[in-house]
């Protein structure tokens, strides 16, 4: 099965996603990096202060980039699982897209 299902809680709020995309990618680009070489590249870049934070905004353009999701919505968990009936905000909104 060719499946990632992510979960999170918080207080009241439970987000769940399902991604049937295949990692593949994401182990080909791991694969082919040398160990030691993102730090490297990240330290010529910033300073030893600001690695974690470099190399937090990598991963998270690498994932986005390769095309997962990192943050789930309502409209996202709506696709997911539309047997799930889940609250719209209060308020006058404008028509979207789509």
């Amino acid at each position: 099965m060719d499946e990632i299902a992510f979960s999170a809680k918080y207080k009241d709020w439970i987000s769940i996603k399902k991604m049937g995309k295949g990692y593949s990618s994401l182990a080909e680009i791991f694969g082919g990096i040398k160990q030691g070489e993102v730090r490297e590249i990240l330290l010529s870049a910033s300073s030893e202060q600001l690695l974690p934070i470099a190399e937090a905004y990598f991963m998270r353009k690498l994932i986005t980039g390769v095309g997962y999701e990192l943050e789930t919505g309502t409209e996202m968990l709506s696709k997911i699982y539309p047997e799930l009936k889940l609250p719209k905000p209060k308020g006058r909104f404008g028509k979207g897209k789509g």
